[in-house]
């Protein structure tokens, strides 16, 4: 009875000092303009493996895919520079295409401008950053439940990321307020300025200095992180954490194409991209490798069904 009170003494204590430290980290983040990019974000999560009892471990096995992570993000504002050229008529002229001559951003900036500068545009502006956070934290709760199941998911989103960035610099390409800018649209806003500036100009500043590129539009990275996410949950989570996640990539899809971030059709070649990340690394990549890692004895044993599976869902 002693041992399972201390047990659950420690639990506790485990749990407050990461809601405690979890909290020090976002003032950290926000007071000191800390940019909000997975190579930034991914090192403040060590501490919380201290904590957890596990800082080699997290050493070890975050490694390569930080390296990874880090060369995408150290890179990825510079593909514009190295292109010739931007397209700015095509994905209108696609977009045009699929819904008989209009774009789904300027009716919806048109019709609804006041609720996406009020009320409803702030509560999809904490969606719109969830883009920052959440793979920290899906792939860190991964990472503590199933280790075969985070190798799975981050490669998935390295390969997510390195294919977009390679998209990026073939095809640069704007987003609508960017057309806008340029007349080659009228006018779109970029209301996500507007939510960002109301409640901080510091937090303005910090957001500019994020080393964005500005013609990385195609594919939406911010709709495929989503659908990928969602991919994954509905593999290894439950099912009731897979529609959560599937809720909060239609809301993500639908809030970029509102503020002017994004075309539909960048959205569509973002989920595409998350589907083809997913089925490749998850159902040919790993299971490949796996089968190849095999001793000749272990691979004897498997079962041809089995050989070609991903890990299992977790429970």
């Amino acid at each position: 009875m002693i041992h399972q009170r201390s047990s659950h003494d420690k639990k506790r204590i485990k749990s407050f000092l990461v809601i405690a430290y979890i909290a020090l980290a976002m003032i950290f983040v926000l007071m000191t303009g800390f940019g909000l990019r997975l190579s930034f974000l991914i090192p403040l999560l060590l501490p919380i493996a201290f904590i957890d009892g596990r800082p080699k471990q997290f050493l070890v096995q975050w490694a390569p895919f930080y390296i990874i992570i880090l060369l995408y993000d150290s890179f990825r504002g510079f593909a514009d520079d190295l292109a010739s050229r931007v397209e700015y008529l095509r994905l209108i002229q696609w977009e045009k295409a699929i819904f008989a001559g209009h774009i789904p951003t300027q009716y919806l900036q048109y019709n609804h401008i006041l609720l996406l500068n009020g009320w409803l545009g702030r509560v999809l502006a904490i969606f719109y950053f969830g883009h920052f956070i959440l793979p920290v934290g899906l792939h860190y709760w991964t990472w503590k439940r199933n280790r075969q199941a985070f190798i799975c998911c981050v490669s998935c989103l390295c390969f997510l990321s390195i294919s977009g960035f390679i998209t990026f610099f073939l095809f640069p390409a704007a987003p609508p307020w960017l057309a806008s800018q340029k007349g080659f649209i009228s006018p779109v806003s970029q209301i996500i300025m507007n939510h960002i500036e109301a409640v901080s100009l510091y937090m303005h500043r910090i957001y500019i200095g994020m080393n964005a590129n500005p013609v990385a539009a195609f594919p939406s990275l911010h709709a495929a992180y989503p659908m990928l996410w969602f991919l994954c949950g509905i593999r290894f989570f439950s099912r009731k954490v897979g529609m959560l996640l599937l809720v909060n990539a239609v809301v993500v899809a639908f809030t970029i194409v509102a503020f002017g971030e994004h075309y539909v059709v960048d959205v569509i070649a973002g989920w595409i991209y998350a589907a083809c990340s997913y089925f490749f690394v998850a159902k040919v990549l790993l299971p490949m490798l796996n089968k190849r890692l095999l001793p000749a004895d272990e691979e004897s044993k498997t079962t041809p069904s089995s050989a070609n599976q991903c890990p299992q869902p977790v429970n």
